[in-house]
């Protein structure tokens, strides 16, 4: 996926160039994008339709790679349900995960990160974008067009971060810093990555119209969990996928 080749280029300029971030893209219309420990990213096709520039984007997904690489997935979860459990995120025990039920799984994978975190992640990705020559004010105006009151409580990226301004005042203070480095745009075809999701989804609905035939009661709470956009069973599914 161009997506994934997009992340993989900018993970080389993290401080983990080690770590293997996969890319998934979740069909629902929140606008967020999460990393999970050990290097998956969950993108909301909501951000996708939110953002205006592929920049805006790797802007948003360089904040997640960053809680991995600085290591706040770790410190988070060790924090709130125990060293073993994040132990077992970390080495892919997703049924031991899935066993302490949707709340555990909304601690584990959407936790709420420090105000101390979330800054350092806007700096890291901040210096990830400008040493992969992305210029850094794509990560100011994501922040700027960032809707607000229409996330849920679970996803919601502003929550319990700080201020916007706040946060674009730091970027900004980062940035002239920062040594002189020339900036090009991306080679990335956002609206090809729209319709490629939808022709996807419309795959996706044809055969699911012919289990039903088959199997009409087969899915039921499966599809309303969706329809319901539940957070937890949406990254659930991610991570068993």
């Amino acid at each position: 996926l161009p997506l994934q080749q997009m992340v993989d280029d900018l993970s080389e300029h993290s401080l983990l160039p080690n770590v293997k971030f996969e890319v998934l893209v979740c069909d629902t219309d929140i606008p967020n994008a999460v990393a999970l420990p050990g290097g998956r990213i969950i993108v909301f096709r909501g951000l996708i339709d939110l953002v205006e520039t592929p920049e805006e984007l790797l802007a948003v997904l360089a904040h997640e790679m960053s809680h991995v690489t600085l290591r706040h997935h770790l410190k988070s979860i060790a924090g709130s349900i125990g060293l073993v459990v994040a132990i077992e995120i970390l080495v892919g025990d997703v049924g031991g995960l899935v066993a302490l039920g949707t709340e555990a799984l909304r601690t584990a994978a959407l936790m709420s990160n420090s105000r101390e975190h979330e800054h350092e992640a806007d700096l890291e990705g901040v210096r990830m974008l400008h040493e992969a020559e992305i210029d850094p004010a794509h990560a100011i105006a994501m922040l700027e067009s960032l809707p607000h009151g229409h996330i849920p409580d679970a996803l919601d990226w502003l929550s319990s971060h700080p201020d916007i301004e706040e946060r674009v005042e730091a970027i900004r203070e980062l940035v002239v810093d920062l040594p002189a480095r020339e900036y090009s745009p991306l080679n990335f075809d956002l609206a090809a990555l729209r319709v490629a999701i939808r022709n996807r989804n419309a795959g996706g609905d044809e055969a699911e119209d012919e289990d039903k035939e088959k199997n009409p009661h087969e899915g039921e709470e499966k599809k309303k969990a969706n329809e319901d956009g539940d957070p937890a069973v949406i990254l659930q599914e991610a991570i068993a996928n």
